[in-house]
This record gives structure tokens, C-alpha cells and sequence, in this order.
């Protein structure tokens, strides 16, 4: 991911390798990949349409963010009422 030729291909792509995006998409992709990764740019922009500017996963039910219960989150998470 960090080669010179797939930085021009994500940007050609239009993907911000900046974004809180792009790294939330990243991580997940390493986490579900147990720390190895096979994808390509599409499959990249694809997954980076399902997370709002800052990172935060959105439920595709609810249109909603920061509702997620995870393992990294189980700690920190507000009792909504």
C-alpha cells in the first residue's frame, strides 16, 4: 500500500491517503485480514463509502454513526436512552 505506484493509483482514484477514512477503511481491512491485506483500489473506495469524513462506521439501516458496539469501543460506549 505504501509503494509509489499504488499511491498514484489511489489518487488517480480520487482517495485522500490522508483521510480518517481511508485509514478506518484500512484498519479494518488488516483486522478482518489477521494483519494481511489483498484488495485493489475499488474495493478500497467501495468500503471508504460506508464511513463518514472522520473515520466513523455508518449503520446502513439507520444512516447513523457512532452507534457501534465493538470490542475497541465496549469500554467507552454511552447507555443511550
Amino acid at each position: 500500500m505504501n509503494s509509489s505506484s499504488v499511491q498514484k493509483q489511489l489518487k488517480e482514484a480520487g482517495i485522500d491517503t490522508n483521510s480518517k477514512k481511508y485509514k478506518a477503511v484500512l484498519s479494518e481491512m488488516m483486522k478482518n485480514g489477521n494483519g494481511a491485506m489483498f484488495t485493489n483500489v475499488q474495493a478500497i473506495k467501495n468500503l471508504m463509502s460506508q464511513y463518514d469524513k472522520n473515520g466513523d462506521w455508518i449503520d446502513p439501516n439507520t444512516g447513523l454513526t457512532g452507534l457501534a458496539v465493538t470490542d475497541e469501543n465496549r469500554n467507552s460506549y454511552k447507555h443511550i436512552i
